[in-house]
């Protein structure tokens, strides 16, 4: 008697850990961000929410960024003693349009007409969570990221084509899912920003990448006992151009705020950037908010004839 009382006090925690079906991604989803199915836990929140640049006095869309996002959370069981692991993923897309043809006011008093396109300087991604504990085991994987090197900051998008009317992915920029190495869930990664200027352009596809997007990707991390906040910081502008022995290099000296963008009277840029926020924690989190902003340039390189504008996103996850 006393060995069957053993063994159904072994067995109860193993019952209870493989029975209850709310500790498992169960839920079958479609990501806004990415069009793809995932397995989830719960959703916590999704939409699509834009913002455009003013052109100088006549307020005209000058550019344009719509964001796509998708916050989720998933739990799996760890192990008979060890409960169930949450964690939470925040994924999102930017549609980026850049209009090749801006009206504006410009010169003297603002009494030129102005036409011509729009540039993208730079994109600020900031995303803030709050919980009871950020202090224990806590774990973020994002995406894009800075490399740990200051020249590999420069990145490209790869074999993008921002001179068509479509948005959205393509084989190599993408939202994936994959393990990330958390201790039972799978996470997600983008492919956006993932390869290195110098490495592109040794490629025998370079032409495929337009070097009107090499961007400066930066980003920032502080953690408090009950906050964390993450910021990617991109940076637009930087040309790529040839020395005196013909061999290609990146002007990372100063920005031009009049060059990531369409030529004149040619098609508007249209292009897309995916990014993720992967999150494991011992507790709940509380809040959660994203908030994204885009500055761009309009104009002429002719004197008090270019303007700078902005446009912020700000969405609550929960």
């Amino acid at each position: 008697m006393k060995n069957n009382k053993f063994l159904i006090l072994v067995l109860i925690p193993l019952l209870m850990s493989n029975s209850g079906n709310t500790h498992f991604n169960e839920l079958k989803y479609n990501c806004k961000s990415s069009g793809d199915d995932t397995l989830i836990y719960k959703l916590i929140s999704a939409g699509s929410k834009s913002g455009f640049c003013p052109s100088n006095i006549l307020n005209n869309e000058a550019g344009k960024i719509t964001v796509h996002y998708d916050f989720l959370e998933k739990h799996k069981d760890y192990g008979p003693y060890n409960g169930y692991k949450k964690s939470y993923h925040l994924l999102y897309r930017l549609d980026i349009k850049l209009d090749n043809n801006v009206h504006y006011k410009g010169g003297v008093g603002n009494r030129f007409n102005g036409y011509n396109p729009c540039y993208i300087n730079y994109l600020n991604i900031s995303a803030t969570f709050q919980s009871s504990s950020f202090k224990d085991k806590l774990y973020i994987v994002t995406s894009p990221k800075e490399n740990n090197h200051l020249d590999e900051t420069y990145k490209m998008l790869e074999q993008i084509n921002p001179n068509t009317d479509k948005y959205g992915e393509t084989a190599f920029n993408e939202i994936v899912e994959k393990d990330i190495s958390f201790d039972a869930n799978n996470g997600y990664e983008s492919t956006s920003f993932s390869k290195f200027w110098r490495d592109a352009i040794c490629e025998d596809d370079f032409y495929t990448y337009n070097s009107k997007l090499v961007a400066q990707v930066l980003e920032d991390r502080k953690i408090s006992d009950t906050s964390l906040l993450n910021e990617t910081r991109m940076y637009f502008g930087n040309e790529l151009t040839k020395d005196k022995y013909g061999n290609t290099i990146l002007n990372t000296k100063e920005r031009n705020n009049l060059y990531s963008g369409p030529n004149k009277d040619d098609v508007p840029f249209n292009f897309s950037i995916f990014g993720v926020i992967n999150i494991q924690n011992d507790y709940d989190i509380t809040s959660a908010k994203l908030n994204v902003k885009m500055n761009t340039s309009h104009g002429s390189t002719v004197w008090l004839d270019t303007f700078s504008s902005s446009t912020e996103i700000s969405i609550n996850l929960m």
